[in-house]
């Protein structure tokens, strides 16, 4: 599972953050590199959306329609792959197939969106009703922005928070019509220790 970021850089979950004291305004690094993205970062549209080769895509990745993959196929005439994921917002079933997307290089290649997830840091956990309160690179201070409901992550979040080393950063999906946003993970960029 991974995410782009909004420069385009793609970063895992799965490869884990490289451990050593850095800047705290410096963004964590990806280690391994074994997924990086093999396409140009398009400009962006109003959804924030990142064409993704299918290629790489894994279960438990996110798409638009912002559903997490659970089940991923191959329709062997037409080539296409179908996904079937779980809405986050309202926990239904959904299914999505893949589109030829042409390179510059005149190379077809099967291809879905991916959503630019947004990097918050947190501020508060409240666990009891599952949510954070977080604030924007800019400066927006968001409260009540609910936690997905799944790998303990309220769980997690709010112990890397009561740790206080490091800065803790959620990653936020933002559904731009709706201004519904979900975090969706969480990574912790070590730095100062917070007292």
């Amino acid at each position: 599972m991974g995410y782009y970021d909004e420069d385009g850089h793609y970063h895992s979950f799965r490869t884990g953050l490289r451990v050593s004291n850095v800047d705290p305004a410096e963004r964590a690094e990806d280690v391994g590199g074994t997924r990086e993205s093999r396409t140009k970062m398009q400009p962006a549209s109003i959804l924030q959306t990142r064409i993704v080769d299918c290629r790489e895509v894994r279960l438990g990745d996110i798409l638009v329609r912002y559903c997490q993959v659970i089940r991923i196929s191959l329709n062997t005439p037409t080539g296409k792959f179908k996904y079937t994921g779980v809405d986050l917002h309202t926990k239904m079933l959904c299914n999505d197939s893949s589109f030829i997307n042409q390179l510059p290089s005149g190379v077809a290649v099967q291809s879905v969106l991916g959503p630019i997830l947004k990097q918050y840091h947190v501020l508060d956990v409240q666990n009891d009703n599952r949510s954070i309160t977080a604030m924007t690179d800019t400066g927006i201070v968001k409260q009540r922005v609910p936690v997905l409901d799944q790998s303990s992550l309220v769980g997690r979040l709010s112990k890397a928070f009561q740790a206080g080393r490091g800065s803790v950063v959620a990653m936020v999906v933002c559904d731009q019509d709706s201004d519904i946003e979900v975090v969706v993970n969480m990574k912790v960029v070590h730095g100062l220790s917070i007292s």
